[in-house]
């Protein structure tokens, strides 16, 4: 084995047993579950009646609950803070290797390990921006609006789950293999239920992540779009909506057209990273003059602009290769971060297993301040035990797609206003969590994808998303991130009846 390999390996076993000990690593990062403390999993009995009576209170305080273990310190310590814990969580790209390795006294440390040495951060567009066959019938969507980069990230269960092979139809399939999820889904015999041809549900301790990011410049004033509801938008198909009618649709429905995407709002905040802790206040004239709008292209007025240090948003430093791999991802390929920019964290999409459909929370930064008409969420009962900055983010939870069991009564209403107002989703400002990613399914049918809208809830036995599919239990990040997947997929093809 080389000496180097042979270092890290040492220094990763040294940090585990320095995490087991409750000791600050003074190197490393050692991926960690959410402390039992928080009751992260909770009793699924409970938290399914929650879901069935769409106890909206109670599936807040779960929420916050939620919020509160991600963000809570981990033992990691990097360059010199102790990082949240979602944080210490491994990527997609760490996660997603074909086959996974394990470490071992004869062989390198995978390059999945890597994480354990800087967080893992990928910047890319959002899949959100670009989805499937629903684009078909939607506004012509921005490869990121606003400059924005999201990536998924998976805590300890479910990386375990998704890197062991598992037993179904006579052989095992490993879930992060493309060929493998190919030859899993050619054994369901022609009989075979949509909704039953599926893989293993992953464990109830399960939890997968989407942070998104946006930068702030280190010596400029940097604008940061701040959600006041559909209506403070420049989309001129949001000027009449009403809010009420998006919450409680009645007669006829159709779905909306309003794609009030993150660059359209017409309010924002100056963020300031050279200091880091001024409150909230209105900005100045001569501070909205001198700011940087690139992202908030809708924010023409300094009376819709406030002001305010960095700190109210979780952030760190970029490095060289950060600010690049961010750059790669904005429209037309220009520059807009360098090294020593900040990388802030706007919104955050969060989903656990605690329950069969998975409980659906996310959240955003408001500032600690009120959403307008309470739309999609905001920030009733956060913990007042919720430290800066985590208590600046607002939220919505959603744990099933209606109002009653058995996808009955109203249709539920939950999206991230940085991500589901994109002109790539069709019905974004009505869509909610459960009903979009249950249609998640490898090699779907050309009329697969988003649902086009949110209507009625998704019959996971439809032809329309799941003929000759297998559906990857509601997770797009297991349907579309296989590491030996093709350049050039071949043609979809179904035999199954």
């Amino acid at each position: 084995m080389k000496l180097a390999s042979k270092l890290r390996q040492l220094a990763l076993i040294c940090g585990a047993m320095l995490a087991q000990a409750g000791l600050a690593q003074a190197a490393g990062i050692t991926p960690e579950p959410i402390p039992p403390r928080y009751g992260i999993p909770g009793d699924q009995k409970v938290i399914q009646a929650y879901a069935d009576t769409n106890d909206v209170g109670a599936m807040r305080n779960h929420a916050w609950r939620i919020w509160e273990g991600l963000t809570a310190d981990s033992k990691s310590i990097y360059e010199g803070k102790a990082l949240p814990i979602w944080e210490t969580w491994l990527a997609t790209n760490q996660v997603f290797t074909n086959p996974p390795q394990s470490l071992c006294e004869t062989c390198e440390i995978p390059a999945s390990y890597q994480a354990l040495y800087e967080p893992a951060r990928e910047f890319k567009a959002p899949h959100q921006f670009s989805h499937g066959a629903a684009l078909l019938i939607a506004k012509p969507g921005k490869q990121n609006p606003g400059g924005l980069v999201g990536f998924n990230k998976f805590d300890p269960a479910e990386v375990k789950f998704l890197w062991t092979p598992h037993q179904q139809n006579g052989a095992a399939f490993n879930y992060t293999s493309y060929t493998d999820l190919t030859n899993l889904n050619a054994t369901w015999p022609d009989s075979t239920k949509m909704q039953d041809a599926k893989i293993i549900g992953t464990p109830r301790s399960s939890i997968e992540l989407k942070p998104v990011l946006s930068f702030v410049a280190a010596k400029t004033l940097t604008a940061i779009p701040y959600w006041q509801g559909p209506q403070a938008s420049t989309d001129a198909a949001c000027a009449n909506v009403n809010v009420e009618h998006l919450k409680h649709p009645s007669g006829r429905y159709n779905p909306s057209n309003c794609h009030p995407d993150p660059t359209t709002w017409t309010n924002c905040i100056l963020v300031d990273a050279a200091n880091p802790t001024a409150a909230l206040r209105a900005a100045t004239a001569a501070e909205f003059s001198g700011a940087n709008l690139s992202q908030a292209a809708g924010c023409t007025s300094v009376s819709n602009a406030q002001y305010v240090g960095i700190d109210s948003l979780y952030h760190f430093k970029m490095t060289a290769k950060e600010a690049t791999d961010f750059n790669n991802f904005q429209d037309n390929g220009q520059k807009v971060a360098s090294a020593g920019d900040s990388m802030v964290l706007v919104a955050m999409h969060v989903n656990t297993k605690e329950i069969t459909d998975w409980t659906w929370e996310t959240f955003w930064w408001q500032a600690g301040q009120k959403t307008p008409d309470n739309y999609p969420g905001d920030g009733a009962g956060r913990p007042k035990t919720l430290a800066a900055p985590w208590n600046n983010y607002n939220m919505c939870a959603s744990y099933s797609q209606t109002t009653k069991p058995g996808n009955k009564g109203e249709m539920n209403v939950c999206f991230n206003p940085y991500l589901e107002t994109s002109g790539g989703i069709p019905d974004g400002i009505r869509s909610n969590c459960t009903t979009c990613h249950g249609t998640a399914a490898f090699n779907q049918p050309p009329t697969g994808g988003y649902p086009l809208s949110y209507a009625q809830p998704v019959d996971f036995n439809s032809v329309q998303y799941f003929l000759c599919s297998t559906q990857t239990d509601f997770s797009y990040a297991i349907q579309g991130n296989q590491a030996n997947a093709p350049a050039n997929p071949p043609a979809w093809a179904c035999n199954r009846k």
